[in-house]
């Protein structure tokens, strides 16, 4: 389980964000939680990029630790969510030569913002400095998705109107795709609480996350 933190691409890191990493690891699973380089040290697409390097590099060195490299999965929250989504996205032979088909497996993402154009005229982007090329060459609902690759979204029910539109929109837009996608407005949640349903075994988030990991044979 490959773990990406939120904080709008400017807060927060992985010293923060391994609050799940017991669960999975008493699971059985190993669990990488991803740095990134924040902005407005780092641009919206250098972002991207860094997580992408990152990816391939667990990737390659998946033996070092002793994990499976063909079952990566990736999960994140709200700005992490985009980053998941984009790694599902990515046409990894430019980082692993001769790679064919998704290098995620799976994809958990929570909270999730999926087109930036609307980020464009708020506060947020005073440190990301986005254009609109920028932001849609960014922006998951514009890019196409593999086939075959199983996706929950969720959110808390005590979130924003734009945080649900968001996760509604991208939702239609991959099963439009013929994506599978399990979608859960998770009750008497909200945008920062919701995440860390993943540590606890109880709950719906962290049992279908184990389910997407766990493939029947």
């Amino acid at each position: 389980m490959v773990y990406i933190h939120g904080g709008y691409w400017q807060e927060l890191s992985k010293e923060e964000s391994s609050f799940c990493a017991t669960n999975f690891q008493q699971h059985g699973f190993h669990v990488a939680v991803l740095d990134y380089t924040l902005a407005p040290n780092a641009s919206l697409s250098d972002i991207v990029e860094e997580n992408r390097q990152a990816m391939a590099w667990l990737h390659k060195h998946a033996s070092r630790f002793a994990y499976d490299p063909e079952q990566v999965y990736v999960c994140g929250s709200s700005a992490g969510a985009h980053l998941a989504m984009m790694m599902l996205q990515t046409s990894w032979q430019g980082y692993i030569p001769g790679y064919q088909g998704s290098l995620v497996k799976g994809l958990c993402a929570v909270s999730g913002i999926y087109d930036l154009q609307p980020l464009l005229p708020t506060y947020v982007n005073e440190a990301l400095k986005m254009d609109v090329i920028e932001a849609k060459a960014n922006s998951p609902i514009f890019q196409p998705t593999p086939k075959a690759v199983p996706i929950i979204l969720a959110l808390g029910d005590i979130e924003t109107g734009e945080f649900k539109r968001q996760s509604q929109m991208m939702t239609a837009k991959l099963r439009d795709q013929g994506l599978e996608v399990l979608f859960k407005v998770i009750d008497k949640r909200n945008h920062f609480d919701v995440i860390l349903d993943l540590a606890d075994k109880s709950t719906w988030l962290f049992q279908e996350t184990m389910a997407l990991m766990s493939p029947a044979d």
